[in-house]
């Protein structure tokens, strides 16, 4: 039987490097599977003006490195616009999966070549802190344009698809983000940073203002206790801002810079508990990873988080910082509340979001 030809853009990298997030652990995830079930995936991904990679094979699936430029904003444009491009004259796919609806602009062209493009969304992007007046005008724009061009717009949380479903109900479908459940038995991550199993509180993700991370180390230094607060992260394009999250006194909290893959799993595995203190999400990729882990869960209570965690984890009141401090505390000093939650956490997980079911999801999505 032929291999469906299926390319993918709108990501940064694979393998994932620096500044990589959710949207390239969940390419990961998919790809691989699709590869697994018939598909001949190519993934694009970005590489600076000056740089030259070689195309690779990472993980079974055919990775192409496309250039753009260094600028936040012209440099996603810039390089899905040479992906669509590539994909047409060098016909890497019939089925096109792309990240980010602000990539929508680019759909009629592969359309006019007869492309299947499915879009992907997790959030109301606009309403991210990072963006100017035009970008936001833009993203707004691009994504009413997505339900208009594209085959499928796909959202990953039903906050999202409640949103939108009024206005465009039959061209969006929700399938949530996968989680992996499974134990890690490693510890090597945390004697390099020299940490005790079940001693620490856990956050990972950009250090992005939306994210929450300031309210994190403001409570975390009004809490008396021998625990460690470890921060997996950064922002490279904020660096203002991490130097001064950086700044703080408190010989408690430790900053690893990014890290992934094993490495991040080690941390979530062994931590006590993970804290997620967002303002603004989609259904939260590290959540699902935390919890597929077995691991107990405190986040803010924004709706988005609210759907993974409420009932399961703990909540706190969104950029309360008191709220915070006063959950932390309550959470160190009833270890069997926190034993209840990862179970909770888990079953949770195993029931509605292993990645097994998320890809079958998809390819039904992609066959029609």
């Amino acid at each position: 039987m032929e291999k469906v030809k299926f390319a993918a853009f709108g990501i940064r990298s694979l393998p994932p490097g620096e500044g990589c997030g959710g949207a390239e652990t969940f390419a990961e995830e998919l790809y691989t599977r699709l590869q697994q079930k018939g598909y001949e995936v190519t993934v694009y991904s970005r590489v600076k003006f000056g740089q030259k990679k070689p195309s690779i094979i990472y993980k079974s699936l055919k990775v192409i490195y496309l250039p753009t430029f260094k600028k936040v904003g012209l440099d996603t444009f810039f390089h899905s616009f040479l992906c669509a491009l590539h994909i047409i004259f060098f016909n890497t796919g019939k089925i096109i999966h792309i990240h980010n609806a602000g990539n929508s602009a680019v759909v009629p062209l592969l359309r006019l070549f007869g492309k299947r493009c499915y879009i992907s969304m997790d959030g109301i992007d606009w309403n991210r802190t990072r963006w100017s007046a035009f970008a936001k005008f833009y993203l707004k724009m691009t994504n009413r344009l997505a339900f208009f061009v594209c085959n499928k717009v796909i959202v990953d949380n039903k906050l999202v698809q409640d949103y939108y479903s009024q206005k465009y109900l039959g061209r969006i479908v929700y399938i949530p983000y996968g989680s992996n459940i499974r134990k890690i038995q490693t510890d090597k991550i945390l004697h390099q940073i020299g940490l005790e199993k079940g001693k620490y509180l856990l956050f990972v993700g950009r250090f992005s203002i939306e994210k929450g991370v300031h309210y994190l180390i403001q409570a975390f230094e009004k809490v008396q206790t021998e625990y460690k607060l470890v921060l997996v992260g950064d922002d490279i394009y904020n660096k203002v801002w991490v130097e001064k999250l950086k700044s703080t006194k408190d010989s408690r909290i430790i900053f690893t810079g990014f890290l992934y893959d094993e490495g991040v799993d080690e941390l979530m595995q062994n931590c006590y508990f993970y804290i997620q203190p967002s303002d603004v999400e989609g259904l939260s990729p590290v959540i699902l990873r935390v919890m597929g882990l077995g691991k107990c869960v405190l986040s803010s209570d924004i709706p988005e988080n609210r759907f993974l965690v409420e009932g399961h984890g703990h909540l706190f009141s969104k950029a309360d910082v008191d709220s915070l401090k006063s959950k932390i505390e309550i959470l160190l000093q009833e270890p069997e509340t926190v034993k209840t939650a990862e179970a909770d956490c888990l079953k949770f997980v195993e029931d509605n979001f292993s990645w097994e079911s998320v890809t079958q999801q998809h390819i039904d999505v992609f066959s029609k």
